[in-house]
C-alpha cells in the first residue's frame, strides 16, 4: 500500500512538472510474445500487458519469484492513464 502511495505521489508530480517526451514506437513487436522476450532479456518474468486505447500499449514485468500485490499494479495503471491523459491532451491543443 505504501508504494501506490509513493507511486502515485511520484507520478503526480513527474505529470505536472515537466513536459513529456517519448521515442520509439508506441506499440510492443510482436504483442504479448514481445513483452515476454523484452522481459526475459531483463531478467524478469512476464506478467501482463498494459492497453492505452489506439493509442499504445506496454509491457508488464516482474522479478523472478515475487508475488505482484494488487496495489502495485493500480500504480502502474494510473501512471499510464496519466500519460495518455496527458498525451490526448498536447494532441488536442491548436
Amino acid at each position: 500500500m505504501k508504494t501506490a502511495k509513493l507511486a502515485c505521489i511520484v507520478l503526480a508530480f513527474g505529470v505536472s512538472a515537466c513536459a513529456t517526451s517519448f521515442t520509439g514506437e508506441a506499440h510492443v513487436e510482436g504483442g504479448p510474445h514481445g513483452c515476454a522476450e523484452k522481459c526475459q532479456k531483463w531478467g524478469e518474468e512476464f506478467v501482463g500487458m498494459v492497453a492505452l486505447g489506439e493509442y499504445s500499449d506496454a509491457c508488464v514485468c516482474r522479478v523472478p519469484g515475487r508475488t505482484v500485490a494488487f496495489e502495485d499494479v493500480a500504480g502502474v495503471a494510473g501512471g499510464a492513464a496519466g500519460v495518455w491523459t496527458q498525451n490526448q491532451r498536447r494532441s488536442d491543443s491548436p
